[in-house]
């Protein structure tokens, strides 16, 4: 929801700047923002109203996964500012660097929320131990060996496919399906109440789901054609034999100016990408 114009009289803002010079370049452009009378700069995020997050969709996906240090969604909105690479997609971000500091602050005071929920997994691998990871982008699988991946994929309790074989698989957040997911031959989500499911150079292209669907992947021939799970490009697990994949509840919440909603930055991505 948009920031109330009495919360704005006094709003405490917690600044992430990105690695890249291009980041550190608008932490110095900002500053006439930052001191202005109704902006107040606060050193920790849980005493903030707002964390303005400056760079790239890397350093708002890794804002956004720092979110899940703090139990029950207890960190401020996050809005993010594109100061990273020109030529990168800025889905998480806002192309506002080059405002005046009252029309930023104005921006801001009017931005709507949009909600992102992780995804939740728990992974059991070859010593029968299971691991429960969240992902904000996507969680998938990838080959070890030089022999393809096998794995029966079984969706609300409905074996879909009896053998897919590939590379590895992919679940992918609405968030998440302009990321690896999009590279991998998947399609740009258009709508928050979806998930989908993407074959990586495999016998099963990709698959939108309901967004409370229940996803398994039961890894066939482990010992022969290993493989691996890894959650927004971390390596998580090896040795994986089975993920059971679906939304959390758990989300964090973006803002993005009213002119250009998250939505709508999908639908003009899925356009581009037809």
């Amino acid at each position: 929801m948009p920031l109330n114009k009495n919360a704005m009289s006094n709003l405490n803002i917690k600044v992430i700047t990105g690695q890249t010079e291009l980041a550190q370049d608008a932490r110095e452009k900002i500053q006439p923002f930052l001191e202005l009378p109704e902006v107040s700069e606060t050193e920790h995020r849980q005493d903030a109203d707002l964390r303005l997050v400056l760079g790239g969709d890397g350093t708002a996906l890794q804002e956004a996964r720092h979110s899940l240090e703090i139990p029950n969604n207890g960190l401020p909105p996050i809005f993010g500012i594109k100061a990273g690479n020109p030529r990168s997609k800025g889905m998480l971000l806002n192309d506002v660097l080059d405002l005046e500091p009252d029309a930023l602050l104005e921006i801001i005071r009017t931005a709507i929320d949009q909600k992102f929920h992780y995804l939740q997994a728990s992974i059991l691998n070859g010593s029968d131990e299971t691991q429960e990871i969240l992902a904000f982008n996507d969680i998938n699988t990838v080959r070890e060996a030089a022999q393809s991946a096998a794995m029966r994929i079984i969706l609300n309790n409905e074996t879909i496919a009896e053998r897919a074989m590939g590379d590895g698989m992919l679940v992918c957040t609405p968030q998440g399906s302009t990321a690896y997911n999009l590279a991998a031959g998947g399609k740009v989500a258009t709508a928050m109440s979806t998930l989908q499911i993407t074959g990586l150079i495999s016998s099963v292209s990709s698959l939108v789901v309901p967004d409370n669907s229940h996803i398994r992947f039961e890894i066939l021939e482990p010992e022969k054609r290993p493989q691996r799970a890894e959650t927004d490009g971390r390596i998580i697990s090896r040795d994986v034999r089975s993920l059971e994949i679906s939304k959390s509840e758990l989300h964090s919440v973006l803002k993005f100016i009213k002119e250009l909603p998250f939505r709508r930055k999908m639908i003009q991505e899925a356009l581009r990408s037809n």
